[in-house]
C-alpha cells in the first residue's frame, strides 16, 4: 500500500506523522507532498533563510518517518487555487500511484490548506480518468481519500480512522516513537529568534517546536487522528491496488 500525504507547508505532515510511521513499519510505502517551502511564516526572518530552514526540517522529518518527499515549490501563503494546482496534483497522483491519499478537509480555515485539500481530493478522481490526457497514464482505481483538520462548520464524517493510543508528542500514552522523534526535527518555536541559529533562552539541540494546534484526538471534529489504522468505520480494510 502506498500512502501519500498532500500538505501545504513543511510540518503539515505532523498531523498524521504517527500514522505514516506505523504503516511504514508494516512494510507500506509513504510519500509526503508539500505545496510550499513555508517562506512567510515568521515575523523577523528573511523568507529565503526561512525557506532553507524549513526545507531542511522537512527533509529530516521525512527521513525519520521513513517517507519519500516531494516539494511543489509554490509560494507560501499564495498557493494557487482552481485548475492550476489541481492539474499539477493530477500528474502527481498519476506519477506516485497512491492507494490512500491524506490531505486537509476542503473547509478548514486557512486558505492554503483549503486549496490544497480541495485540489488533492479533486485530482484523486480526475487522475483515474483515461480520457483526461496529461503526460502520465491514468491511475486506477482512484485512491481512498481521508481528510484531516477542523472544518469551519461542523460535519459528521462517514469514515473514521480507528484510534490507537493517545497522540502525545512527548511519546507518552502510546504515541508512535518516530512521531516523537519527528517533533525534534522542527526548530521554530513561537519565541524570539536570536539571529544566530537558535531561539533566545532555548537550546538549539533537542528542542521541539511547541505545537500550534491541538492533537487531533483532542479535537472532536477532526477526521483523522495522528496515529491511526487505516480502516473504514465498520472495520473493513481499505481497498488497495492489486
Amino acid at each position: 500500500m502506498h500512502i501519500v500525504l498532500v500538505g501545504a507547508h513543511p510540518d503539515d505532515e505532523s498531523i498524521a506523522s504517527g500514522t505514516i510511521a506505523k504503516h511504514v513499519d508494516r512494510g507500506h510505502r509513504a510519500t509526503i507532498v508539500v505545496a510550499t517551502r513555508g517562506g512567510r511564516g515568521h515575523w523577523e526572518m528573511e523568507p529565503e533563510t526561512l525557506m532553507e530552514l524549513r526545507s531542511e526540517e522537512m527533509r529530516r522529518a521525512a527521513e525519520v518517518l521513513g517517507a519519500d518527499l516531494v516539494f511543489m515549490d509554490h509560494p507560501d501563503a499564495s498557493v494557487p487555487g482552481g485548475d492550476k494546482l489541481r492539474e499539477e496534483l493530477v500528474d502527481t497522483v498519476r506519477r506516485l500511484k497512491p492507494d490512500v491519499l491524506l490531505s486537509f478537509h476542503p473547509l478548514v480555515w486557512r486558505d492554503d490548506h483549503r486549496r490544497v485539500g480541495l485540489a488533492a481530493s479533486d485530482a484523486s478522481l480526475k487522475a483515474s480518468l483515461p480520457l483526461h490526457v496529461t503526460g502520465y497514464p491514468a491511475h486506477r482505481p482512484a485512491p481512498e481519500v481521508y481528510f484531516f483538520g477542523r472544518p469551519m462548520t461542523p460535519i459528521e464524517p462517514d469514515v473514521y480512522a480507528r484510534r490507537s493510543g493517545s497522540m502525545s508528542a512527548s511519546g507518552s500514552g502510546g504515541a508512535h516513537p518516530r512521531r516523537s522523534r519527528r517533533a525534534t526535527c522542527t526548530r521554530q518555536p513561537s519565541g524570539t529568534w536570536s539571529g544566530s541559529g537558535s531561539w533566545a533562552g532555548r537550546p538549539t539541540s533537542g528542542t521541539p517546536r511547541p505545537s500550534s494546534r491541538k492533537a487531533a484526538d483532542d479535537t472532536p471534529t477532526t477526521f483523522f487522528p495522528q496515529t491511526a489504522d487505516l480502516k473504514r468505520f465498520n472495520g473493513e480494510p481499505l481497498r488497495v491496488n492489486g
